[in-house]
């Protein structure tokens, strides 16, 4: 199993939990593209590195030379039979050093819609690169039905390399992390109505189009801001918040509480009225179907890719909705990344619509279908990737 690090992330955590999963069955081996992060989820073996993190152009495509090198050499020693990787970089590597075995890329957020794929290196990346060496591997397995459909339309990846596979979920242990009381020093969070977001706070998330909307809600009814996740917009989103009149920081009496990262996050969400995705594109959110499985009612972006498989609205193409679109399990939303004035009033309307109604038979729905998502039922189709 190959990842460029592993480091907080939800592609890590991913590689985490197959690793694991895998391991009672195969012997398991991983490898980084270097050994500059801290570790934080659990893997059945120790990482190994295929070289430094560098810092300047040419030292980086020079290490890259020779990260493949080592990779196949790595490849042939241990007589590896399947390597999954996880991530674009890995993804190539993975692709290019493929011969005499099963190699399958697993892809988990779109590439099209991806605004930081952007530029001469973002084209070369779009149009050369992926369409080029991932349709080399055998298999391309995608996390949600979304992402294939992107894979094989905007990158002509053959549709006979593509399947879907999407996330597992421990659910009796997040329903167990979501029964637990939080550190007393957040009590007081809960004195307000609240608003949980979980997530990094980078663009892909959206934190400050969030906040817009935000604002606007707080004008009409007394209601708090939970941010869970840290992130390069921490700054950003105090100097947004004292813009939009708003008290930011750690403290719990602020009107947007900067929470930071926390190990158990369900006990945050599960204890809050509402839970929001404001993300500009994703793959299959785990903040969302974990938010779910805290029995927590749902607002969300139809980003591309996976909020509209999880609330199973009934929309197809790549273009997403421009209006609320409620359905049985919760509630989409246009994406707040536009800068429009109007859409923001659309998401305040929706939370506070949200926070009024009895949300519990959607709940009920959401956290039925995502309960179905059990590590057998997921493993058993990643054994049959690795078989087929």
């Amino acid at each position: 199993m190959l990842i460029p690090e592993l480091g907080k992330g939800g592609a890590q955590r991913s590689l985490s939990k197959l690793a694991m999963a895998l391991s009672e069955q195969h012997e398991v081996h991983v490898l980084t593209f270097h050994s500059n992060y801290e570790q934080t989820y659990e893997l059945p073996v120790a990482p190994q590195s295929l070289g430094q993190l560098q810092s300047s152009t040419l030292a980086k495509l020079t290490e890259w030379r020779r990260r493949l090198k080592r990779l196949k050499t790595f490849k042939q020693e241990h007589k590896i039979d399947v390597s999954i990787s996880f991530l674009e970089g890995a993804n190539y590597l993975n692709a290019l050093s493929g011969k005499g075995h099963k190699t399958i890329l697993s892809v988990r957020g779109s590439k099209q819609f991806d605004h930081k794929i952007s530029g001469f290196s973002g084209w070369i990346r779009k149009k050369i690169l992926i369409p080029r060496w991932f349709n080399k591997a055998n298999k391309i397995v995608c996390v949600s039905d979304g992402i294939a459909d992107e894979m094989a339309h905007f990158f002509k990846i053959r549709k006979d390399k593509l399947s879907v596979v999407k996330n597992f979920y421990n659910v009796k242990q997040i329903q167990a992390d979501a029964a637990q009381k939080v550190d007393a020093q957040y009590e007081d969070v809960f004195s307000k109505t609240c608003i949980v977001f979980s997530g990094r706070l980078d663009i892909q998330k959206e934190p400050l189009g969030l906040l817009n909307a935000f604002a606007l809600l707080k004008k009409e009814r007394d209601v708090r801001l939970l941010m869970l996740g840290d992130g390069v917009l921490s700054e950003s989103i105090k100097s947004k918040s004292q813009i939009l009149g708003l008290t930011c920081g750690v403290e719990p009496n602020n009107d947007v509480v900067l929470l930071g990262y926390q190990t158990n996050p369900f006990a945050f969400i599960s204890t809050g009225q509402l839970f929001v995705l404001s993300s500009s594109w994703e793959g299959f959110p785990n903040a969302l179907a974990e938010a779910i499985l805290c029995e927590t009612p749902v607002i969300s972006t139809d980003c591309p890719t996976g909020p509209r498989e999880i609330l199973e609205a009934d929309i197809k193409g790549f273009d997403t909705i421009r209006k609320p679109l409620s359905t049985k399990k919760g509630t989409l939303m246009p994406l707040l990344n536009t800068g429009n004035s109007e859409v923001y009033a659309l998401w305040a309307r929706e939370m506070a619509a949200s926070l009024d109604r009895d949300t519990s038979e959607e709940v009920g729905q959401a956290f039925k279908y995502i309960s179905t998502f059990t590590h057998d039922r997921i493993m058993s189709q990643w054994e049959n990737e690795i078989a087929s």
